[in-house]
């Protein structure tokens, strides 16, 4: 119904019913009904990989939502707990995406890939419990929300955190003692597919073999301005629009794509290390993820080879212990066997063989397992030796606060690095820092402070481009504002 009106009653009577406003109504109807349906195939059990989908939709849907509802609040048609209602619910069917692609990663053995998506659910799953306990305890009756909405959202939100926070702690101890898969970057993880279940039913078929005009009634504009002037003037300021929603959203994406290739390359903070000191490296700060590690590590002070030496004991002794188990099976077999030649007939004991086939299966099963965990202790030990002097490093950054001195001096070795002549030569740590600004790449190139310059040039016409195109962008929307209505001048006429 929604969708019919916004088709066909061209100029909206009131704010309520203006194409924003029915538009974050339509949505809001999706998201809900796309949720039921959600709701309901948990209920059922459905599989994981279908719940994602789902949840995927409803998410989407609910985040449009949000934009649509922010819109209608600061106009006065929401009221402004509905706001709250929809990030809720777009940020919890967010997590719940997240958590059941993660169950259906977990299943297809991409254990680090669930980590990732456990991590994600669990930050949206902590904004949405923190939102909903949030929510005011009284709302006004306008809203047509009851007064437990805050308390059924706070819980529905506080089990979803509970249930995420569970599997985590899970799949990670699976991850550290059997798999030992790396967990990517959350950024770095594919998109969820969507699958809609609930979509917008055409009045047409809604009330399919009636009269339609006689059910809505005559348009009560009709003698203002004929119908087709109407709807001509509409197609006109719809394609106005087209236009500068197809050109705001490429400046937009061009926008993000400039804003996201600089912030990969840290420029033009990046700059001041490569120019040897002549700027502020401190700018660039310390990576969060970097001074986490060292404040783990010094905190937890483990001692990495004890650590793997206690391994290495525990191995031994359950092979060992593995090893008595099966000798002893082996000679309890021999001796019934023994006495079974000895006395015959008389001898009734069951071979024993057969009854411990099941032991001798899964004593070899758990020396296969303890072998390859001893082949992955290995690999972790290989890499500890040759990172041992860093994490010491980190170790001691972590006690003293000093992470960032730590990654700053990191930083500028990279930067001076390509300075070094030779192995003999002293380098960074040798405390003869060169000048990387007079230094060149390779035999008739560029010095690297040229190329510094090139790319400084290169910014500065980005810059201009980008600052060029938003004024472009800004002069078209004052042309198509000030571009007089289609309709005014076919009222004329008429």
């Amino acid at each position: 119904m929604f969708t019919y009106i916004n088709e066909n009653f061209l100029h909206a009577p009131s704010t309520d019913l203006s194409r924003e406003t029915v538009k974050a109504l339509i949505t809001i109807m999706l998201a809900q009904g796309q949720e039921v349906f959600l709701e309901k195939q948990i209920e059922d059990g459905k599989k994981v990989g279908l719940l994602a989908k789902l949840a995927s939709q409803a998410a989407f849907l609910w985040s449009q939502a949000v934009e649509g509802i922010q819109d209608g609040v600061n106009k006065t048609v929401f009221e402004r707990v509905w706001l709250l209602v929809a990030q809720i619910k777009a940020a919890h069917t967010s997590s719940c995406a997240q958590y059941y692609q993660a169950l259906a990663d977990n299943d297809a053995n991409a254990h680090g890939t669930a980590i990732a998506r456990l991590l994600a659910a669990e930050a949206t799953a902590t904004t949405a419990n923190r939102t909903a306990n949030a929510f005011p305890a009284t709302v006004l009756p306008s809203s047509n929300l009851g007064s437990d909405t805050g308390v059924i959202l706070s819980d529905v939100t506080k089990r979803h955190l509970a249930s995420v926070q569970e599997k985590t702690t899970e799949f990670s101890k699976d991850n550290d003692f059997i798999y030992h898969q790396p967990v990517p970057s959350e950024a770095s993880l594919a998109v969820i597919p969507k699958l809609p279940a609930a979509k917008a039913i055409p009045v047409s078929e809604l009330y399919a073999g009636q009269d339609i005009q006689r059910i809505i009634g005559p348009d009560i504009f009709q003698r203002i301005v004929p119908m087709q002037v109407t709807e001509a003037a509409s197609m006109y300021d719809e394609e106005k629009a087209k236009l500068v929603r197809a050109e705001t959203e490429k400046v937009e994406g061009a926008d993000s794509e400039l804003e996201a290739g600089l912030d990969y390359l840290r420029l033009p903070d990046s700059l001041n290390v490569l120019k040897g000191g002549g700027g502020d490296k401190d700018s660039l700060g310390v990576d969060k993820e970097f001074a986490r590690w060292c404040r783990e590590i010094a905190m937890n002070g483990a001692n990495f080879a004890a650590s793997f030496e206690k391994l290495e004991k525990e191995k031994n002794n359950i092979m060992q212990l593995l090893d008595t188990g099966l000798r002893q099976l082996d000679m309890e077999a021999s001796v019934c066997e023994k006495m079974r030649r000895k006395y015959g007939d008389d001898w009734t004991q069951q071979p024993s063989a057969r009854l411990t086939a099941t032991l001798r299966n899964d004593a070899r099963n758990y020396k296969g397992a303890i072998e390859e965990a001893g082949t992955s202790d290995k690999t972790l030990w290989a890499s500890f030796r040759q990172n041992e002097a860093d994490i010491d490093e980190m170790r001691s950054a972590g006690e003293t606060e000093e992470a960032e001195v730590l990654y700053q001096r990191a930083m500028a070795k990279a930067g001076a690095g390509k300075n070094v002549a030779s192995p003999g030569t002293p380098g960074l740590s040798g405390g003869m820092e060169g000048d990387l600004l007079g230094e060149e790449i390779d035999e008739g190139g560029a010095s690297v402070a040229e190329q510094i310059a090139q790319v400084e040039d290169s910014m500065k016409k980005l810059m201009l481009v980008k600052r060029e195109r938003a004024q472009v962008l800004k002069d078209m929307k004052e042309k198509v504002g000030q571009d007089p209505p289609l309709t005014n001048a076919s009222s004329d006429t008429a």
